[in-house]
């Protein structure tokens, strides 16, 4: 009497490309969540540029420099007075 064996690397090699294919998704979601962070990462240090400069200019404002003294001193930036 032969006993036949059953060969299991079928189910082997389905259970790993399984697994892999989890793991490809939820790299795939890594990198789109740390693409979002770095986005909002730069709009947050622009946010805290804007602030930082408007802080400025409201204390150079209160100390008695006139509206032409500070469109001079911001003349070369990306910041408008009217």
């Amino acid at each position: 009497m032969s006993i036949k064996r059953r060969s299991r690397n079928g189910a082997f090699l389905i259970e790993l490309l399984t697994v892999i294919a989890i793991f490809a998704v939820f790299a795939a979601a890594c990198v789109r969540v740390i693409g979002i962070a770095a986005s909002e990462m730069k709009y947050a240090e622009r946010l805290s540029d804007a602030q930082i400069k408007t802080a400025d200019i409201a204390e150079c404002y209160k100390s008695g420099e006139s509206i032409s003294e500070l469109s001079q001193r911001y003349a070369d930036g990306d910041i408008r007075i009217q």
